[in-house]
């Protein structure tokens, strides 16, 4: 009676458990009675658990649901194959997905050793064949990222202009494996007859590093690469880690950083998640999700004031970015090495209208509010 929970959408909530959770047209949104927008054709929304990406896969094969989790590229090509009315953002085409605003990275603690030498952080950096690692994690139909923005079409000049940043290091998607050893063995590390890096006392270069499961297609190849470069690498998956990343006692781990820039922001926010006043001792949780690298450097903190207060278009603005991407760049901070890219696949056997790159009304985030525009948008097929 009381109409609890309070929302201002369409929706109300009519009925919540641990297996569903039911969501009933109201008959009195108030968008439809100031003719703002007309009624929603979906009368009922229920969501359900997350499934195993195989049974997943399998509910909406059989159209039982009509949008399944993010599954990975490999699942989803079986989904299109068994079923023509399944479709993505991108149709049945890759990259069957659109890019998020936060790119993926193998974040490093760079306050404790030996990630607090930058030295060490070139050598894994160069470690890696992005293509390689996109080609084996998204069956090629990904996109590799050196830095921590998202290529939208408003940060395409700004990307235009790192190019000469990046040429200075030699920084781009290939492996170097000449420099992995060049910077090694400037660190005092020698290659075992086992194949990996030992320091003098014998004891083997040993990097942990924590993958969560929504990255998990990432973890074997990037384990792969690292140990052919002669990292001895293991990965874990145990829950629980991800608050051991924010304190830093977790000293490396897969993840994204964001909002890395959508139409309207500007560069700031993103380099300032690597600014000094982010920066915490191990132990105690970083201040904002993003900023866990621990990284300290006082010449990008001046540029990255300097850049604070200018909007995108100020002529000022390009000189002080590259200067502080060329100080960023030359310490390798965190290593990133692809974009996310969001794939829902969508079933249009009951329902036809789901956004897509021809009709980019929304994304179907299902953790944000933006989902809401795509119940708005459906349209029944019977």
């Amino acid at each position: 009676a009381a109409g609890l929970p309070v929302g201002t959408g369409p929706y109300k909530m009519v009925f919540a458990s641990a297996q569903q959770k039911v969501y009933d047209l109201r008959d009195d949104w108030w968008a439809v009675e100031a003719g703002f927008k007309p009624q929603p054709k979906v009368e009922r929304i229920i969501y359900i658990p997350s499934q195993d990406e195989s049974q997943a896969a399998q509910l909406l094969i059989q159209n039982q649901i009509d949008m399944s989790p993010i599954v990975q590229v490999s699942t989803l090509k079986t989904m299109l194959a068994q079923n023509d009315k399944i479709t993505t953002y991108t149709g049945t085409e890759p990259p069957y997905g659109y890019l998020d605003w936060c790119p993926i990275d193998l974040n490093m603690n760079d306050g404790v050793a030996p990630y607090d030498n930058k030295d060490i952080r070139w050598a894994i950096s160069y470690a890696l064949d992005r293509q390689g690692l996109v080609d084996l994690a998204e069956s090629g139909a990904g996109v590799t990222a050196l830095h921590m923005f998202t290529p939208y079409g408003w940060f395409q000049p700004f990307d235009e202009a790192l190019k000469d940043v990046f040429a200075k290091y030699d920084y781009d998607t290939a492996a170097h494996p000449e420099k992995v050893t060049e910077l090694m063995e400037g660190a005092g590390y020698t290659l075992n007859d086992d194949g990996f890096w030992a320091d003098a006392d014998g004891a083997t270069f040993d990097m942990n590093i924590y993958v969560p499961g929504w990255l998990k297609a990432w973890g074997p190849p990037l384990q792969q690469q690292l140990v052919d470069a002669g990292f001895n690498v293991t990965i874990d998956f145990s829950d629980g880690l991800g608050s051991l990343v924010q304190t830093g006692e977790q000293a490396l781990s897969l993840g994204c950083k964001g909002p890395s820039g959508v139409l309207g922001m500007d560069p700031n926010f993103m380099l300032s998640i690597y600014t000094s006043q982010y920066y915490r001792p191990t132990g105690e949780p970083a201040p904002i999700w993003w900023a866990t690298s621990r990284w300290q450097n006082a010449d990008y903190d001046s540029l990255v004031e300097q850049i604070a207060p200018l909007s995108v278009d100020d002529p000022a603005l390009m000189p002080l970015f590259l200067d502080a991407m060329d100080t960023w760049t030359s310490d390798m901070p965190d290593i990133y090495f692809a974009q996310l890219m969001i794939r829902y696949p969508m079933s249009t056997e009951y329902w036809t209208g789901w956004p897509n790159q021809d009709n980019p009304y929304g994304f179907p985030h299902s953790w944000q509010w933006e989902l809401l525009k795509t119940f708005i948008n459906l349209e029944p097929t019977k």
